[in-house]
């Protein structure tokens, strides 16, 4: 049995969003997001977005590869690194 899993979208139906308008800073971003298994609450998936701002909270750890385009993540302390794929 392989330890390994490659994780694809084909068959997952897709579920879109948008953020919630109190927390929109800019833009009119569009959400999909794959949610391919779910044990026990944690989640493996694939999430993607149109260009915008918006303001998240988050309590509990995530990983994140990023496929493809930039993305800026500021802290409350106004740190905001440059991420990029890879």
């Amino acid at each position: 049995m392989s330890l390994l899993h490659r994780i694809l979208p084909d068959g997952i139906a897709v579920e879109t969003s948008r953020p919630a308008p109190e927390k929109l800073l800019a833009g009119d971003p569009v959400h999909s997001t794959w949610n391919i298994e779910d044990r026990g609450g944690l989640f493996c998936g694939i999430w993607e977005s149109t260009p915008g701002k918006w303001a998240v909270a988050y309590d509990e750890w995530e990983y994140v590869h990023i496929h493809s385009g930039p993305s800026i993540l500021t802290d409350a302390e106004g740190t905001a690194p440059h991420l990029r794929a890879g």
